[in-house]
This record gives structure tokens, C-alpha cells and sequence, in this order.
């Protein structure tokens, strides 16, 4: 619900308000329609009242108490204009006839008037024998004679106009007890006016018109003029002894000149004071030039007042514009009382009262100089120093103005980031793959100079110096580098920079040397002190300033004094590179590197000063490192062949019971490689056999073991799968020489086992892997499988007919038999061949009577009769007997004989006959 806003009313009969305003503007002087108050000014007041509408009234009397600091101006005579519905009088009082005048300045310093308005009007009727009620001295309200509220006659009103003099001195001692009139008093002037309520016009009854119905009412008012105040100012007046500076743009060190100015249009004041607050933590009052030691104390400087030279540190000195102190000597000549407030980080400037005798502008201008603290800070962080005036006026009310100037301090703001930028390993991978800003190409190691192109700070936004390595291996060289950027704003730069690195176990210094390049973005070299050991030791400490040329600059300033510029998106003298070459150690030597080894190489930021000698910002050290991963080891597994290469079983096929022949390839990265071992998984239905070989490169390539009968588990081969291990110790490879390759060949064979699993069509295979130990940690390379072996195996099948009394198969007693029993190759053989066939097949020699037998070879022909024999009516191949069926070949044996008495009219006689035959 919205609110309603609320007026209060105050209905009155009579009514009185005063105005004042400065009609001569005496100096010093203000601009038209904007006096400058002060003693000597002529105020004019004016009274203005009204009568309600619907009253009527007589005796008026209005009293004007005239407040002291101030005299009536009896040069100019108090005038009136009055009006009501009859007309309007205008005139001027006469003193003692219709106004009086009583001066207090002896008891109470004021002055009073007292205009007798009904009298004025009855002393100015021009005929006072005609008696016009125009100057009865009664005013008659516009509705009093019967007018409707909407068609009133003119309103009763009044003015009343008189003036008084400012002057320099009250007539009595004000509350503060100095008797003259300063900046912030008022001068004020009271008034009431008073009536008798009369009967209106229209009310009247018995003839006798105006009647008292009321003896009093009245009204009051006030208004008054303020003297001028003075305004206070704060500014940065010098930088470093320069007028020609940025104040958003301070640096630790700087020399900062601060100007306190009040203006005042009316050189009198009480308890005046000016009281100025620094911004903590940049300036320390109780240790002006910022040296960590409490002093030296403040002081005043007249000597060296009034020039436009800033002041030194801890000093105070008049400023070219200050107008006050030789205002008017001696009484002018103050030298305020300087009070320091540690706790509050503050000067005070103590002026206490004066009163000009001669009513004049002036300029209080005071220059005091303090040094930037080079405590750590944030940077561009804006700083707010506060002055304020504190004065009272003549009656101890007191006035206080702010005034306020803002710096911005710059800070450096360092960082640090590290990476590998160049190695002398074909093939390595960086990651990230870009190593450093575009445009920027960094030198390989073993060269200089380093890098070529500017390194800036938008450079290494984008592209940073940051990448890791992998793929490296004993014996290679890799650059790394260290890039320190200051991002802050301080001109001055950033100072005693100290930076150190590590040399971590399986990195080395080169023979060929370090190689340590110290610059900045641009290349330019940056001198360095050694701290103790070097950059691996206690590190190093850039000297100040760095390549860029300070000779220029002005004295006192500071910009791009320390070795790292100011921040600058552009120009690389913002940024330190500091590159070096390590070699990846190699056998025999402990800390030799290792197969996927991670080696941590960090660097440390670990001070650096807004000023020389300043304090350390780096509360936390900063690091950065780069990492290096050595390459791994290679497996690759070949298979060499089978024992048995004929046309229906190739190299790539087996049989049950054939020998499978591996080989496995290591090869082996320069360094040193700890519990190396080939591990062997072989499919379901192998099973180990021997290790026929084990053949190192070169002599450059030497284990701590010789290779002994591996190690088998968990299975058999036919249960389960078969692991092969092969132990090959501590392996330690010598030869640095990229181009050449450092291999371990082992050859070791395998046998397909008999077993369910393997059948017909079945691929069997098996994969290595290289495993090693690096500190504590198993790895291992991918698995290297060999090209697959398929199981092969031949099926025989038996055909036989018979043919009894030459054709047919049916007979009698008597009749002649002949069995034709074929060997062959089933539809289902697996197109190889069947070795060490045997046969048999028990004749059905209760009805048949054997007369005979052959057999034949296809392979030739080759008749096989004699490797048969009928043994207990069975025929079979003999014992130590068989033959060879390859494939497409054939065996048929004829049996020939007679049907006996024992056979039954309707009988069936069966004859089956088996055949069994190896894979080899």
C-alpha cells in the first residue's frame, strides 16, 4: 500500500517573515548574486506580514531585536509599504514618532526597533481631517465585508525594510571570549509582530465599527547571514622533486611532497587546525623517510618557505602560494605547531586564533615530504589520504571539512614458470607440443645464444614456457629454462631478484659445460651475482638495474631501476630467461636414468624487493618445475617358424606335437634398467620347451644374470595358460650413441600339446612383455604378440564294399567274396598329412573262408601286402608296422574268400574295420 505524504498546516491570523540579503558587498568582494560575507558588508532585512483573510486588525506593532556583531544602519531610513482592500500606503518611519531605536551593546550587545505600523499609516494620511479608514491604522482582511470566499478583495500585507553594518568586533565577549567576528559566526536578527483583533467590518451590530474582540495576537520570525568559512584543499604536489609526475603511478622509494591548502575569504579563524592523515601501510609519520628507523623528527622550514622547491623528507615548509603567514606582521606570522600521532598516522598543523585587523583573503599553503615505504603490498591498490580542517566560530560550534587525494601504488608482481624448450633427442615430444611464444626459437643445447626473437608478456600469455619431455635416454642433452615475469605496475621495477634450481639425481652438467644464459625477453644479457655454489647452490641475485638505460632519468627517479622493468605487454625487459643445458646420466654411475623415469627438476623464486635491499615479498617461495620422462623400453615378438614345413603344413600351421619356434626382440634404452625381466603368456595348448638363445647387440649391453632355465608358471599348458619368465637382472647399456640401436634377442621354442583345446582350425599364439623396476615402482611395455599358428590335423576315413558270386552282395554256400576296403583322406581333413597309419579289421571268418589278400600304395602304385598280416582272423598291419597317407593318397586292400556252411538263409554279415594315424 502506498503511503500518503503528511503537510502540517499552521492556520494563523497574523503572520511575519524575514528575509536577509547583502546589499553592499564591501572587500573582499564576492561575484554578483554571490556576496563574500564579512565584517563591513551592509545587510538589508525585510519583514514581510500578512492578515488572514477573514481578520481584521489594529495596533500593529513589529520589535526587531538586531543580535550583536552587527549595527543599524541609521543612514538609511526604515521604510514601509502596506496594503489592504482600501488601497496601498507607502513611506518611510520617523524615528521617535512611529519607530524607536535602543541600543544595548553595553548590557547584551543588542539593538532594538520597534515600527508602530498602525501609527506610520495614521502619520501618513496626507488630509488628516478627512478621516479615510485607508490610514486608521487598521487592516482589514480581503473576505470582511461580505465578499464570497471565491472574489476576496485585495489581501492585508506588509513590508517592512532596514539594514545594519557586519562589524569586525561583537559589543560583548561571545561563549569563545575573543570579541571578533571570524569565520562560521552568525549574525542574526529576531522579530515579532502583534495586533489586536478587531471586529470585521461585516460583524458589525451597533455602529461602532472595529470593536477589540481579541487585545494580542502575534507572530515571529527570524534570518540571519553566515560569515564566510574557509575551504581546504589536498593535493600531491611533487614526485620525487618533480612537479611532472603521475600520482596514479607511485613506486616504493619514491619521494612523495603532499600540499595542504586553506583558502580563506575571511582571515579569521578560532582554534584552527589542520590535520592530515597518510595512508598506512605506504607512509610511516613516525618515520618520514621510510628507513625502518623511527625518525628523523618533523621540523618546520621558514628559511626554505615560499619557493617552489618541495621540501626535504620530514621537513615542513610554506608553499609559494601561502598569503597568510605575511598577511599582516607580526600577528600574522604563525608558524603552526606541528604534532605527530603515530597511532593515528597523522600530522596536526595548530593555528589556533587570529582575527585579521584589516579584513582581507588569504591562503594557508603547507608542502611536507615523506618517502613510500617498500613494505610488501598489493599492487595498484588505490590509497586515500585524508586532511581535515577543524576551526569553531565565536560561539564554539564547531566546523570540520574533509578533503581527500587518492594514490595509486605499484607494486612488482613476479611469477615463475619452467620448462624443457630444446634437446638434442630425435624424436623426444614435448608437451605442451608449442614450448615457447611464437616468434621465439630457442637454440639447441650445446649453442648460444639461447633463443632467438623477444620473449613479452602477451608471448607468454598464449604460449608459456611451461612444456615437459619425454623420450629421452641416457646420454642426451636437454635445455631447460626458467622464465620470471613481473606483471606489476611499479615503475620502479623489481629488485634484488634471487632465483635457484636443482640438479636432481640422473641430470648432470654437461662436459661440454652449463651453458648458463642469464637475459631478458629481448636477449640482453642481465648481470648476475653468485650467491654461493651457483644456480644449483644457494642461487643467484640479478643485479640492479637490468639492460634498460636509467642514465637518462631524472634524479631522484627511480623508473625501471631494478633489474625486471615495470610490466609491459611489448618490450621483454619485463621478463627473465635464464636457460642451461644437463645431460641425462648413463651407467655406471648410481643416479643413471632409468625407463620411464620421471625426473623433477625444480626452480625457485625466492625474493625480490620493490626497492634495493627492500623486504622480501615472496612470503611463500615460488616454484615451478619441469618434468623429463626417459623412453622405454621396445618389445617386439616374432614368430620364426615350425618344425615341420611341408606342402599341407606351412610355416604359419602345426600339428599336435609340433615345435613352435619365438623370438623376442628388447631393445634396450641407454642407462640402466633394474629387475628387467621378459614375461611370456602363451596360449592354452603350448607349453615351453627351452630357451634356445639369448643374444645381446653388443658388449655395450650387459646384464647382471645369465639367463638359466626360465621359470614356468602357474599352468602346465594343457590345464591352463602357461607365463614363461625370463630374468634378466640389472641390464645396463652404455652405448650414447643415438644412432645405433642396443638390443637383447632371445630365442626360445614351444611345443602344441595334445589337448582338447587344440583343434582343427584353432589359432594358438602367444605375447611378451618387458618389465622393470624404477624406484620401487613395476612397469611394463605393451604386450608384443607373434603372427598366429593354426592347428592343423589330419582325418582318415575307411570305405568298404564287398561283391559276393562277382556281383551283387548276396549268396550261398559256396560262393566267391571280395572285400575292397579304401584308407583315404576324409571330407573333413584338414588338408595335411596322416603319418604312422595302422589298420585292422576282424573278418567275419565263421562264414567267410579267407583265401587271400593285397594291398596298395596309390603313391607309386606300392603294393603294402607285406606290412599286412592275418593274425586270429583279424587283418592288421603288423607290429613296428604303418604307413604314410598325404594327402590325396589312398591305401585299398582286397580280401578275398568263400562263403562257408555256417551262413543262414536271410543273413546278414557284418565286417567293420578301424584305422588309426599320427600328425607327425
Amino acid at each position: 500500500m502506498a503511503e500518503t505524504p503528511v503537510e502540517d498546516l499552521d492556520d494563523k491570523s497574523i503572520a511575519i517573515q524575514k528575509s536577509a540579503e547583502i546589499v553592499v558587498d564591501v572587500a573582499p568582494t564576492g561575484t554578483p548574486g554571490n556576496p563574500l560575507i564579512s565584517p563591513g558588508d551592509v545587510i538589508e532585512y525585510t519583514l514581510d506580514f500578512q492578515i488572514s483573510d477573514y481578520y481584521t486588525f489594529g495596533d500593529l506593532v513589529v520589535t526587531d531585536t538586531i543580535r550583536d556583531g552587527q549595527n543599524f544602519d541609521a543612514t538609511f531610513a526604515p521604510i514601509f509599504e502596506v496594503r489592504d482592500r482600501l488601497g496601498t500606503v507607502v513611506g518611510a518611519f520617523v524615528l521617535g514618532s512611529n519607530y524607536t531605536y535602543t541600543n544595548n551593546d553595553a548590557s547584551d550587545g543588542t539593538e532594538i526597533l520597534v515600527f508602530d505600523v498602525s501609527q506610520a499609516l495614521i502619520d501618513a494620511n496626507p488630509d488628516p481631517d478627512n478621516g479615510d479608514w485607508l490610514y486608521d491604522g487598521i487592516l482589514e482582511g480581503g473576505n470582511t465585508r461580505g465578499e464570497p470566499d471565491s472574489a476576496p478583495s485585495a489581501a492585508a500585507t506588509g513590508v517592512i525594510r532596514f539594514r545594519t553594518v557586519i562589524q569586525q568586533y561583537y559589543a560583548q565577549n561571545p561563549p569563545s571570549g575573543n570579541p571578533s567576528v571570524v569565520q562560521g559566526d552568525m549574525i542574526s536578527n529576531d522579530v515579532i509582530i502583534a495586533g489586536s483583533v478587531r471586529e470585521n467590518f461585516e460583524d458589525d451590530t451597533n455602529g461602532i465599527y472595529f470593536e477589540v474582540i481579541y487585545p494580542e495576537e502575534r507572530d515571529d520570525s527570524s534570518a540571519g547571514v553566515g560569515m564566510e568559512t574557509g575551504s581546504v584543499a589536498k593535493s600531491i604536489y611533487a614526485v620525487n622533486g618533480s612537479q611532472a609526475f603521475s600520482p596514479m603511478n607511485l613506486a616504493p622509494g619514491d619521494l612523495v611532497t603532499y600540499r595542504v591548502q586553506y583558502l580563506m575569504p575571511l582571515s579569521r579563524f578560532e582554534d584552527f587546525r589542520l590535520t592530515d592523515y597518510v595512508p598506512l601501510p605506504v607512509f610511516h609519520v613516525a618515520d618520514p623517510n621510510a628507513d625502518g628507523v623511527v625518525g628523523p623528527a618533523w621540523s618546520f622550514d621558514l628559511a626554505g618557505s615560499f619557493d617552489a622547491a618541495p621540501p626535504p623528507v620530514g621537513v615542513v615548509q610554506f608553499g609559494p602560494d601561502d598569503t597568510f603567514y605575511n598577511l599582516h606582521a607580526p600577528a600574522s606570522n604563525i608558524i603552526p605547531t606541528l604534532t605527530v600521532d603515530a597511532a593515528a598516522n597523522s600530522i596536526r598543523f595548530y593555528y589556533g586564533d587570529y582575527a585579521d585587523p584589516v579584513i582581507a583573503t588569504s591562503t594557508i599553503d603547507l608542502l611536507f615530504t615523506l618517502t613510500v615505504r617498500d613494505a610488501p603490498f598489493a599492487d595498484g591498490l588505490f590509497l586515500t589520504n585524508i586532511v581535515r580542517a577543524e576551526k569553531q566560530n565565536s560561539f564554539n560550534d564547531p566546523a570540520i571539512e574533509d578533503e581527500l587525494v587518492q594514490i595509486q601504488l605499484g607494486q612488482p608482481v613476479l611469477g615463475i614458470t619452467k620448462g624443457v624448450v630444446s634437446t638434442d633427442r630425435v624424436g623426444a615430444v614435448f608437451s605442451p607440443a608449442t614450448v615457447g611464444p611464437v616468434g621465439v626459437s630457442f637454440a639447441a643445447p650445446g649453442t648460444l645464444p639461447a633463443f632467438s626473437g623477444t620473449v613479452t608478456s602477451s608471448g607468454l600469455e598464449n604460449w608459456p614456457i611451461n612444456s615437459n619431455l619425454s623420450g629421452i635416454d641416457a646420454g642426451d642433452l636437454v635445455r631447460f629454462a626458467i622464465a620470471v615475469e613481473n606483471t606489476g605496475s611499479s615503475r620502479a621495477g623489481a629488485f634484488d631478484v634471487r632465483i635457484q634450481d636443482t640438479l636432481p639425481a640422473g641430470f648432470a652438467v654437461p662436459s661440454g659445460g652449463l651453458n648458463l644464459s642469464v637475459t631478458d625477453g629481448t636477449g640482453a644479457v642481465i648481470v648476475y651475482n653468485d650467491l654461493g655454489g651457483g644456480l644449483f647452490g644457494t642461487g643467484i641475485e640479478l643485479v640492479d638495474p637490468g639492460p634498460t638505460d636509467t642514465t637518462a632519468n631524472p634524479p631522484g627517479d627511480n623508473t625501471n631501476a631494478g633489474a625486471l622493468d615495470q610490466y609491459s605487454e611489448t618490450s621483454g625487459r619485463n621478463i627473465l630467461i635464464v636457460t642451461y643445458d644437463l645431460v641425462a646420466v648413463g651407467p655406471p654411475a648410481a643416479d643413471s636414468v632409468q625407463p620411464r623415469q620421471t625426473i623433477t627438476n625444480t626452480a625457485t623464486l625466492f625474493n625480490y624487493a620493490s626497492t634495493e635491499g627492500g623486504p622480501d615479498h615472496t612470503v611463500t617461495d615460488l616454484t615451478d618445475d619441469a618434468r623429463v620422462t626417459t623412453r622405454d623400453p621396445a618389445v617386439t615378438k616374432t614368430l620364426l617358424g615350425t618344425s615341420v614345413v611341408t606342402p599341407n603344413n606351412s610355416n604359419t600351421q602345426a600339428v599336435i606335437g609340433e615345435l613352435i619356434t619365438y623370438r623376442v626382440v628388447v631393445t634396450v634404452p641407454e642407462g640402466t634398467i633394474n629387475n628387467a625381466r621378459v614375461v611370456d603368456t602363451l596360449d592354452l595348448g603350448l607349453r615351453f620347451v627351452s630357451l634356445d638363445s639369448v643374444v645381446a647387440s653388443s658388449g655395450d649391453v650387459t646384464s647382471t644374470l645369465a639367463i638359466a632355465t626360465p621359470s614356468t608358471a602357474p599352468n602346465d599348458g594343457d590345464s591352463g595358460s602357461q607365463t614363461v619368465t625370463f630374468d634378466l637382472g640389472t641390464i645396463t647399456n652404455t652405448n650414447v650413441n643415438n644412432a645405433i640401436a642396443e638390443t637383447i634377442t632371445l630365442t626360445y621354442t614351444v611345443r602344441v600339446l595334445n589337448t582338447n583345446a587344440n583343434q582343427s582350425g584353432i589359432q594358438r599364439n602367444n605375447s611378451a612383455r618387458f618389465r622393470w623396476t624404477v624406484d620401487g615402482t613395476a612397469n611394463n611395455t605393451p604386450a608384443s604378440s607373434a603372427a598366429n599358428v593354426r592347428i592343423i590335423e589330419p582325418v582318415l576315413q575307411v570305405d568298404k564294399s564287398v561283391v559276393v558270386a562277382g556281383s551283387g552282395t548276396t549268396g550261398q554256400f559256396g560262393d566267391p567274396v571280395e572285400y575292397t576296403i579304401v584308407i583315404g583322406h576324409a571330407g573333413a581333413s584338414d588338408a595335411t598329412d596322416a603319418y604312422d597309419v595302422t589298420f585292422s579289421d576282424a573278418l567275419p571268418v565263421t562264414y567267410v573262408n579267407v583265401t587271400g589278400f593285397t594291398a596298395t600304395h596309390s603313391a607309386g602304385p606300392v603294393d603294402l601286402s607285406g606290412i599286412f598280416e592275418i593274425s586270429g582272423g583279424t587283418l592288421q598291419t603288423q607290429a613296428g608296422q604303418s604307413f604314410d597317407l598325404l594327402i590325396g593318397q589312398t591305401v585299398t586292400i582286397t580280401v578275398s574268400g568263400t562263403l562257408t556252411l555256417a551262413v543262414q538263409p536271410g543273413q546278414t554279415i557284418d565286417n567293420v574295420a578301424t584305422v588309426r594315424w599320427m600328425p607327425l
